[in-house]
């Protein structure tokens, strides 16, 4: 117990100076777009929180696709709650890149959103997926909707790889890349991104631990209640 909580702070202290160095990479150290192309290039800055949330999102919903497969072979319940958990965490920075996204995009292409761009809308549908999965995975717990769940957990993955590669394969207005005028990443932009990316996953590990937790509290004060109520 007492090594959770030491490795629990250790995340907690990490994740916060990580968030910190990533608002500073983002804000101050990192250049901004040097492109004619960009219409509103200090606008570009919200990319470093927007691709490390949607990075963080996916790795989410893939502990999710893993654990629903897990708990479908097994039937062990402690993969079913971190694929609920994970699923949790992961609809919260979805959401955060869905909003990021949007402010964007109202700065450099004069509106919120792109109805025919297909990322945003493979990564919208992948959003309301996780949202039905914690539907119907949510309230009175029974092994039935556990088992439905984490089928639904495993087809919504599909969207995720979709999402990554659909700006590549279709056609999309969405930027594949934070990138100089001539095309390729810079030093400071990689190590600005990277310091969103693990800023974020710092975060994501300690909120889902918490979550965890919450969630083996709540089963055994139900397992009380059933005791008490048997007496």
């Amino acid at each position: 117990m007492k090594f959770d909580k030491k490795m629990d702070t250790m995340v907690l202290v990490l994740a916060l100076v990580f968030v910190l160095l990533a608002i500073y990479m983002a804000l101050i150290y990192t250049p901004v777009v040097d492109d004619p192309g960009w219409n509103a290039p200090k606008a570009q800055k919200i990319f470093y929180f927007h691709v490390s949330a949607a990075w963080v999102s996916f790795l989410a919903f893939g502990v999710v696709f893993i654990m629903s497969i897990l708990y479908l072979a097994k039937g062990l319940k402690k993969w079913d709650d971190l694929a609920f958990a994970s699923a949790e965490v992961g609809v919260v920075f979805c959401t955060l890149a869905i909003v990021t996204g949007p402010i964007w995009g109202s700065a450099e292409w004069g509106v919120y959103w792109r109805w025919e761009d297909t990322k945003l809308t493979i990564t919208f549908v992948l959003w309301l997926i996780f949202v039905a999965y914690l539907v119907l995975r949510g309230g009175v717990e029974s092994e039935d909707k556990s088992r439905l769940a984490a089928i639904f957990g495993i087809i919504g993955f599909v969207c995720v790889p979709l999402s990554f590669v659909s700006s590549r394969i279709w056609q999309s207005m969405h930027p594949n890349v934070v990138a100089t005028s001539e095309g390729s990443m810079s030093a400071e932009t990689g190590m600005g991104l990277l310091a969103g990316v693990v800023a974020f996953t710092f975060l994501y590990l300690f909120i889902l631990k918490k979550r965890l937790n919450i969630i083996e509290m709540t089963s055994k004060i139900e397992d009380l209640k059933e005791k008490i109520g048997g007496l």
